[in-house]
């Protein structure tokens, strides 16, 4: 308890310092998310919003922007018979028309009386137009001017909303407001006020977003070409397009010199005017993406568990339970946040839960291999004093130790034991060292292919071997490189025979022979023996069954017999039953296997 609350309190005073470096991950987050996990948006409601874009083939055809007020009244005028449910004007009209007869007059010196009668005001057209239709103006947050906002013209006397788009550290746009609550007196959001519309209207039924969205949400972010995009100069054709039924419009524009372009997680240059489809999009929707309040309280939560936990198994636990435990604590953040976010659009800041959830692991981690290298130079030393050194090098260098004291495993045995012994044994009853080169021989040809087969020789007892597989170190297909090992011996037996005997260890009038017996089962292996000697072995009854198995090899007249565990374990066609067999010291008939091509 005091390990978790000192560790929440700790957190908790670094919230502050690094809450810049939180959000930054957020974003990576919320990237990651949107690519994992891509949206579907609902084209019908898509299908009903409309970018009418004043792009460059627009301009090149009715003239270099800013245009004069009356051309876009008169495009607003023949978008707007169609009588779509609201049109936003992504246009700021903060100034008169400078085309307009009163401001030319100024510019000219002249007086407006000469102009009025041939050329028209294009403020006074665009305002007519404005009140006879639901038309949304923009506005703009000046950021030089302590956050003041440039409005449109009172004489237009419309609703308007606030164009700016808050960016990510890097310049990404990935989340977008509603409300601005800096200050009551700030309009809402460009997008908000259509929104508005499309709630006011009587034709949307159930599109209308049955809750208020927080005052910033973050995006889905879509697709260039979502939504449908028409070139404004179409409208001024003898045959405009066709708006969808009950359509939303933006008019705005894609043209490069204007340099009213935003990059999102999808597009390195979006124009703005066809974000605030986007955004509109997502209010009728109610598809966007939030991260309650309530995470980051249940991320310092979840880190102080972290730091508990992982503190009580460094002193009471295993490196093995440390390592699972541990491991799913570290990427249960990341876990849950895919499950909210898939499941109920809730982003959590995975990327951020992960790295420290991963530091805080490698550094208890570290803690832990200390102490486990010196354990290893323990069990070490004791392995050396009766081990092989490529085996206590294998040992060394893997992960897990073996333990000192016995422990059950499962594993495969086998005996292999030499034919003929007898025989060499009164033909060289004088020659000792003639017996010793015959048996270092043979052992030195099997123990060469048990080695390389993952085995590992327990003794050798007389004119045989007793090899052990998945001791000491684990062997995932320890049945199968038992057998594999054997039939290795088998196969290339002959020829070693031949080779022994042109070299002189083997009689020219001596064939000798070799029986194998392999099982499979769990046994007992640890260190056995008396005070100052010490033999790492195992004692089961899968040794005993090996053992019985080499014998019964003679009566059926065969090199290898295995027991039916390691048959089951092995591919099927490589060995074949022989049937049920009665063999000494067990009770019930085992039912016994040899190479199905001997």
């Amino acid at each position: 308890m005091i390990i978790f609350t000192a560790s929440l309190l700790g957190l908790t005073a670094l919230s502050y310092p690094l809450s810049g470096l939180r959000d930054r991950w957020l974003d990576i987050s919320h990237d990651l998310a949107i690519q994992l996990y891509p949206h579907q948006p609902d084209t019908s409601i898509l299908d009903r919003l409309v970018f009418i874009d004043i792009d460059d083939e627009t301009l090149q055809q009715t003239g270099q922007w800013p245009w004069p007020r009356t051309i876009v009244a008169d495009l607003l005028k023949e978008v707007m018979r169609q009588r779509p449910v609201a049109a936003g004007l992504d246009i700021l009209l903060s100034e008169p028309d400078r085309f307009s007869p009163a401001e030319l007059a100024k510019t000219l010196s002249v007086g407006q009386a000469a102009f009025i009668k041939t050329i028209p005001d294009g403020d006074k057209e665009l305002t007519d137009i404005i009140a006879a239709n639901p038309v949304v103006l923009a506005a703009a947050l000046r950021e030089d001017r302590n956050g003041s906002v440039l409005r449109p013209l009172r004489r237009f006397n419309a609703p308007s909303g606030i164009v700016n788009i808050p960016l990510s550290h890097d310049g990404v746009v990935r989340k977008a407001p509603v409300f601005f609550t800096s200050s009551p007196a700030l309009p809402p959001s460009f997008a908000t006020v259509l929104w508005q519309f499309e709630q006011q209207a009587q034709h949307t039924g159930n599109i209308v977003s049955k809750t208020l969205p927080p005052p910033v949400f973050r995006l889905y972010p879509l697709r260039a070409d979502a939504v449908k995009t028409i070139p404004a100069y179409l409208f001024f054709t003898s045959s405009p397009p066709e708006l969808p039924p009950h359509s939303i419009l933006v008019i705005g524009s894609s043209a490069a010199g204007l340099k009213d372009h935003l990059t999102t997680p999808y597009h390195p240059a979006l124009p703005a005017s066809l974000l605030h489809l986007h955004l509109l999009y997502h209010l009728m929707s109610g598809e966007i993406i939030i991260t309650p309040d309530m995470f980051f309280l249940a991320e310092n939560l979840f880190l102080s568990l972290l730091i508990t936990s992982l503190s009580m198994l460094m002193r009471y636990g295993s490196p093995r339970i440390f390592l699972s435990i541990g491991s799913i604590l570290t990427i249960l953040p990341a876990a849950v946040s895919a499950l909210l976010f898939w499941s109920a659009g809730w982003l959590g800041n995975a990327v951020f839960m992960s790295v420290i959830s991963l530091t805080v692991f490698m550094t208890y981690g570290g803690a832990i291999s200390v102490l486990q290298a010196r354990r290893k130079h323990l069990i070490l030393n004791c392995f050396s004093a009766y081990l092989a050194p490529e085996i206590v090098q294998k040992l060394a260098a893997g992960r897990s130790l073996p333990e000192i004291k016995g422990e059950q495993r499962a594993l495969t045995a086998m005996i292999l034991d030499m034919r003929q012994f007898t025989h060499l044994s009164q033909y060289y009853e004088n020659r000792p060292d003639k017996i010793s080169d015959i048996i270092n021989a043979l052992f030195d040809y099997a123990t060469t292919h048990i080695a390389s087969h993952h085995g590992m020789v327990d003794k050798f007892m007389g004119d045989g071997i007793l090899a052990l597989w998945n001791v000491p170190l684990d062997c995932p297909d320890y049945p199968y490189q038992a057998v594999s090992a054997a039939q290795a011996i088998i196969t290339g037996f002959e020829a070693w025979h031949e080779r022994a005997v042109s070299q002189g260890i083997i009689p020219h009038n001596t064939a000798l022979s070799i029986g194998i017996g392999i099982a499979s089962g769990t046994a007992i292996v640890g260190h056995f023996g008396g005070a100052g000697r010490l033999n790492y072995s195992a004692i089961g009854s899968c040794i005993n069954l090996a053992a019985r198995l080499e014998t019964h090899t003679k009566t059926l007249g065969c090199t290898l017999l295995t027991d039916k565990n390691t048959a089951l374990s092995c591919p099927t066609g490589m060995l074949q039953s022989r049937g049920r067999h009665q063999l000494k010291g067990f009770a019930q008939k085992q039912e016994v296997f040899s190479l199905a091509k001997g």
